[in-house]
């Protein structure tokens, strides 16, 4: 689903944006040979990753209101209920990382975290109901 590429887009900036505030919180200098990414960077890095996010809430908005989805769902209404869901969790991300409270990586982060997995559980049963 192009959901994900935003979604992985977005977890890609957080992790840049965790990398860079490590660095700079550790008053290390600037690593330009690396990622050449800059500490001025960070405003434009967040509102990027924020974009991501929304946009991959839009995506699957616009593919929730498909014709095809009504073709392979017997209760495609109920798949408005992951937008809540999703839109609460890449926010918490977005909260924490700029709180400097997000690990190295947030896919690990992701995958560990006990609220993420039980909005992961809740999102799978909400595709369980609709199908």
């Amino acid at each position: 689903m192009q959901s994900g590429l935003f979604i992985f887009f977005a977890l890609a900036l957080v992790k840049r944006y965790t990398e860079l505030t490590a660095r700079q919180d550790a008053e290390l200098p600037e690593d330009l040979t690396s990622r050449n990414y800059q500490y001025n960077d960070l405003t434009i890095m967040g509102a990027l990753a924020a974009a991501s996010a929304l946009n991959a809430i839009t995506i699957f908005i616009l593919y929730i209101s498909s014709d095809a989805v009504r073709t392979l769902y017997r209760h495609p209404e109920f798949l408005w209920l992951i937008c809540p869901i999703l839109l609460y969790w890449l926010s918490r991300i977005l909260v924490l990382v700029h709180r400097r409270l997000m690990p190295h990586d947030p896919v690990i982060f992701a995958l560990t975290d006990s609220v993420s997995l039980a909005l992961f559980l809740a999102m799978l049963a909400v595709i369980f109901v609709a199908i």
